[in-house]
């Protein structure tokens, strides 16, 4: 399994729940329930190296939907990979700062909490944004 939606360790979305619509678009539901404020949606992704961009957006999407539901329900992510991150800094005029921007999605986003099992560069990563405390974590080493 990639992509895992729980709400309180229970699961609600995997991978094998969303389809497509006629021109690639990513398509899926969030299930009706018993949300509660007091509860917490956890998104866990197991990316492949081949699936990093397709991932990022059904992340955005999946965080949007939760928004959606307009419940106030805190949301999580867990990755086990940060895409991008090697691209960690600008060596010549005319190149992205690929880990800039991805941070800069997924904090729009608005996850409570973001847990990563390897970002690649912790100091590149911690140096960008010290005002969101807990945001980018690793299980042992706080990046935010």
């Amino acid at each position: 399994m990639r992509i895992c939606l729980e709400y309180n360790n229970k699961i609600i979305i995997t991978d094998n729940d969303v389809s497509f619509f006629s021109a690639g678009e990513f398509k899926f539901n969030i299930p009706q329930g018993n949300y509660y404020s007091d509860g917490c949606f956890e998104l866990i992704v197991n990316t492949e190296s081949k699936h990093i961009n397709s991932d990022i957006i059904l992340i955005c999407l999946i965080a949007n939907a939760i928004d959606e539901l307009d419940i106030r329900v805190p949301k999580n992510l867990t990755l086990n990979y940060l895409p991008y991150s090697r691209q960690d800094r600008v060596c010549n005029a005319g190149e992205s700062f690929s880990l800039k921007v991805i941070i800069g999605i997924l904090k729009n986003c608005r996850f409570k909490k973001i847990v990563c099992l390897d970002n690649h560069n912790h100091d590149v990563v911690e140096s960008m944004d010290n005002s969101i405390e807990n945001y980018l974590v690793t299980p042992s080493y706080k990046i935010f």
